[in-house]
């Protein structure tokens, strides 16, 4: 439930919030699944980037699910089950 309401926090911070909250919100929501900072970073350059711009926050967050992605399957593997 709380990862549910993490992405929604993330994808309604890029109306209310400065940039750098929102990638903190993406991140955190990142943590639970891996490929919320991609559709956030896209949500908002559908909202907010001018034509024939480079579309950075996708970039970004692109980037941050790539490590986001190996976060994640370092710290399942790391896990000792006896």
């Amino acid at each position: 439930m709380i990862a549910y309401l993490l992405m929604v926090v993330a994808l309604l911070s890029v109306f209310f919030v400065p940039y750098v909250f929102v990638m903190l919100f993406a991140i955190v929501a990142g943590l639970f699944s891996p490929l919320v900072p991609f559709a956030v970073g896209i949500f908002a350059d559908l909202l907010y980037l001018p034509p024939h711009t480079f579309p950075f926050m996708s970039c970004v967050g692109a980037l941050a699910s790539v490590v986001l992605f190996a976060v994640q399957r370092f710290v399942k593997t790391s896990i000792i089950e006896y």
